[in-house]
């Protein structure tokens, strides 16, 4: 990591972070960790990557479109944690070692067989899918290169693949594993894609969310680019990807980015540690832009602080007339394999357009503090302290013939940290206060469910985007699909229209049985093979969504 501070002793501070996290890095290189899977090390992922919400927090293993592949212990060490939920990581194990880091393995389909009849254990005592458990140290020792688990689908994962990060046991904060000898090879370079010039126009950013694009160019061809813009105050935008094993077929992430003006470093970022508080940065370093990785902003605003990059005069270039700037980008990989490209930019003196014209929001200027919102009596929005890293307008309204629609402006902007919308209930309402939610109309007109909170006579629910949101009422159950038996596992779809599954309960033979649920399969999943083949069974499921509308299904069942 870098960090400029400005002034003698804070430039004295920042070259002692910098040299802190090189020693750092030298300290991780001279640690060895075992791939934990025993196939050809190839990724899909790798550690920093932006991901719109988050930095990731690890690299993702291609287990190649397969699952139950054999995940082992990179270390010797114990088990510290399990975690279980549809969501997230799905299936994890945690596993501390005696060198002072921590290892995490995702998405796994299942654990080891001892460590995998503990988990039953334990779900079936508190009666429960989603769960998460503390073994003592003494409970299940590893060796490094033992089995522990096998990989899979669950949770967040969107194809089979294993999440893998390495954390300091102490501090809780990750590490970048491919500085950690984990042998995988790259010799292959970063790929500069495409460059952005945002001309700094305070008063826009604070009407919109976010600068006026003025220049984009191409950066995949020659390795000298030659452009022209007005005169005035820019700051540089950088998209790229890179590869890992010559596989293109994976865009990864990038590693370390520099760029000089003349002979002075202006930008500096480099992933090899960063704590979870750090992901309300993402929207500070990247944004998206539609045919292009995710790009990154290689400036900032000055009072806005954080220590995931170094900035000098926090990125920003003056740009005069008939003056030319030579910019040079630079890309490196863990393996210091380079790129580099040379834009020169020259400044001429023209009319300009101006920025796209937008609808002025002549709101409240929001900042670091908490503010709330009043538009009418028992209606507020609530932004809470730290919400925002910049100032920005934001206008709140009821409009449209349905007085219940609740416009927030900049229409397509959101904040870092999520706010609260609150909406009263009259009397007629409260007769049913636990089907009313609060909804967002999307551009297409359709709505999206938000959330839904009671309390008293009101209803509310956190957001991050801004828009228009309406109070609407979700009376539909859930749907349960039929009931399918294949080998020792039973399989039921289950779906919501609107506010989406909450909870669930599956018996047999009126005790508790544990399903597993996933999302992205809308399918609930239960072991049968404690049971006797032949042996009949009375299955009865019950589903409820967020608006508390309940379906259930009671059937005979046969084990195979």
């Amino acid at each position: 990591m870098f960090v400029w501070m400005g002034g003698k002793r804070k430039l004295v501070l920042g070259i002692f972070v910098l040299f802190s996290s090189l020693i750092i890095k030298a300290q991780n290189s001279q640690t060895s960790f075992l791939f934990p899977l025993d196939t050809p090390a190839y990724l899909s992922g790798t550690f920093g990557e932006f991901r719109g919400s988050h930095f990731h927090a690890g690299i993702d293993i291609k287990t190649f479109g397969q699952e139950g592949l054999k995940v082992l212990s990179a270390e010797d060490g114990y088990v510290s944690r399990i975690k279980i939920s549809p969501y997230g990581y799905g299936k994890a194990i945690y596993i501390t070692h005696n060198n002072g880091y921590t290892s995490v393995y995702g998405h796994l389909s299942k654990f080891s067989p001892e460590i995998e009849a503990y988990v039953r254990r334990q779900q079936y005592a508190k009666r429960s899918y989603s769960i998460e458990l503390f073994p003592k140290k003494t409970q299940f020792r590893v060796r490094k290169g033992k089995l522990i688990a096998y990989s899979g689908n669950t949770g967040g994962s969107a194809a089979p693949h294993l999440h893998f990060e390495i954390r300091d046991s102490k501090t809780q904060e990750i590490l970048n594993p491919l500085n950690f000898n984990l042998g995988i090879a790259d010799s292959v370079q970063p790929l500069l894609v495409g460059g952005f010039l945002f001309k700094r126009d305070r008063e826009f950013r604070m009407e919109n969310g976010v600068y006026p694009e003025q220049n984009r160019f191409d950066l995949s061809g020659s390795d000298t680019i030659r452009i022209s813009v007005p005169v005035g105050t820019y700051g540089i935008a950088i998209a790229a990807k890179d590869f890992l094993n010559h596989d293109t077929s994976s865009t990864l992430g990038i590693y370390g980015i520099e760029v000089w003006r003349g002979v002075e470093k202006i930008y500096a970022r480099q992933f090899d540690r960063f704590s979870f508080s750090d992901a309300h940065y993402i929207d500070l370093l990247s944004t998206y832009i539609k045919s292009y990785p995710p790009v990154e902003y290689c400036f900032k605003e000055g009072w806005i602080s954080h220590g995931l990059s170094h900035y000098k005069e926090n990125g920003w270039m003056e740009v005069f007339n008939n003056q030319l700037d030579t910019i040079r980008v630079k890309l490196y990989d863990e393996k210091n394999n380079t790129k580099e490209k040379l834009i020169v930019i020259s400044g001429v003196l023209q009319e300009e357009s101006g920025p796209p014209k937008v609808n002025v929001v002549k709101g409240d200027i929001l900042f670091k503090q908490s503010h709330t919102f009043t538009p009418a009596d028992g209606y507020a929005i609530d932004f809470f302290a730290g919400s925002f890293f910049d100032s920005t307008r934001v206008k709140v309204s009821l409009q449209g013939e349905n007085p219940d629609t609740l416009l927030i402006q900049p229409l397509d902007f959101f904040s870092h940290e999520r706010f609260r919308l609150i909406y009263p209930l009259n009397d007629e309402q409260m007769t049913q206060a636990d089907k009313w939610c609060i909804a967002r109309i999307e551009e297409d007109g359709s709505i999206s469910y938000v959330g839904s909170q009671q309390a008293g006579k009101q209803v509310s629910a956190k957001t991050k985007a801004f828009g228009r949101f309406i109070l609407t009422k979700d009376e539909i159950a859930p749907q349960i699909g039929d009931i399918q038996v294949e080998g020792s596992f039973i399989r039921i779809s289950v779906e919501d229209n609107f506010s989406g599954i909450n909870r669930y309960t599956g018996t047999i033979n009126n005790r508790w049985f544990l399903l597993e649920y996933d999302p992205k399969t809308n399918t609930l999943t239960g072991d049968l093979s404690n049971y006797k083949s032949g042996e009949k069974l009375d299955f009865k499921l019950i589903v409820k969504d967020n608006a508390e509308n309940t379906s259930e299904i009671t059937q005979s069942i046969q084990v195979p």
